[in-house]
């Protein structure tokens, strides 16, 4: 579970366009996962692939 300062912290980075690509892929996938999105849905909503 996520607190207020680690949330707003994270949705910043998801809207900065200056930092890296995986700091903002990092920051939507534990965002998502806050939201109860989970291992397994995480990877499509991001156009990620699972596996080799």
């Amino acid at each position: 579970m996520l607190g207020g300062e680690e949330h707003a912290e994270l949705e910043r980075r998801v809207a900065c366009y200056t930092l890296p690509f995986k700091v903002v892929q990092r920051a939507k996938m534990v965002l998502y996962a806050a939201d109860g999105l989970g291992n397994a849905g995480t990877p499509p909503v991001l156009g990620l692939r699972c596996g080799g």
